[in-house]
């Protein structure tokens, strides 16, 4: 099935969302550590750090974007004994039958990892088991394929309506995010809200499913990934952010969450002029 508009306003949203937490709150670190051996449904020898999601994007200036890791104390580049690193998932995969004894390697964590979910609040509030992410100085080991680490924030979409609005079959989309914040102290939370309050009556760029630049195993298609580059490297329409209203959870619910965290809600509704029948 090829990608529909739902699907690259998605894709779209999330990568917008990505590089505005980490370009304007700067909300990363950089990094050392050992990657350790983990078991995978996928073919390859899999090696994870203690951390999910790396920074991907070469437009966060600071951010230590891993080119590679040392295997065995010998630097191995992307693509080098096939090996592939999965941004999204904190590990690195070699696919060449390369079993190294060590495997170590310098990035960027992200203060938030963000997720896209169809889950309702309830089962992402007070019914999945969350890992704590360890600060950096702790004694460390890898993370098992599927654990979800906080603080996090879970990316959820409505598909809204269309109404139309011009003659020649021109509709108005208008389609909403809701973005659930789990934070481990109010100071974090509260920048997140900061952030994404100001969005409101803003554009960011809606791009086609060949644009979009990680593959099966979120290492990228090919070359490198810059959000700014990005757009301007082609036609993009612009979304238009509407209103964005927050709602930050009372203290009794935030002691009912599983992580015990400090969490809100950020609901975003999104416009976009289109001709849904000419697509």
């Amino acid at each position: 099935m090829k990608p529909t508009f739902d699907h690259n306003l998605i894709g779209s949203f999330m990568l917008w969302f990505d590089n505005k937490l980490l370009t304007k709150g700067e909300a990363f670190t950089n990094h050392s550590s050992l990657f350790y051996p983990t078991a995978s449904h996928l073919s390859g020898s899999f090696y994870s750090s203690p951390f999910r999601q790396f920074v991907s994007d070469y437009s966060v200036s600071g951010a230590i974007i891993p080119s590679g890791v040392y295997a065995d104390t010998v630097f191995t580049s992307r693509g080098t004994s096939g090996l592939k690193i999965d941004f999204n998932n904190g590990r690195v995969i070699f696919n060449n039958g390369i079993t190294p004894a060590v495997v170590s390697g310098d990035y960027a964590i992200k203060d938030f990892n963000v997720y896209y979910t169809n889950e309702p609040e309830e089962q992402i509030l007070f019914q999945t088991k969350y890992h704590l992410r360890p600060k950096t100085f702790e004694a460390l080991s890898g993370l098992e394929e599927g654990d979800k680490t906080f603080p996090s924030i879970f990316i959820k979409y409505n598909e809204g309506t269309n109404k139309p609005v011009a003659f020649g079959g021109m509709d108005s989309s208008n389609v909403e995010f809701q973005a659930i914040v789990l934070a481990d102290s109010n100071y974090g939370l509260e920048g997140v809200c900061s952030i994404f309050r100001d969005t409101a009556r803003s554009n960011f760029g809606l791009f086609s499913g060949s644009q979009f630049p990680y593959d099966y195993y979120g290492d990228f298609k090919s070359g490198l990934f810059n959000y700014n580059d990005l757009i301007n490297s082609g036609p993009c329409n612009g979304m238009y952010i509407h209103e964005v209203s927050v709602s930050k959870l009372s203290e009794k619910v935030n002691t009912d969450v599983n992580v015990k965290c400090f969490a809100a809600i950020i609901d975003f509704k999104l416009q976009i002029y289109r001709y849904p029948r000419q697509e």
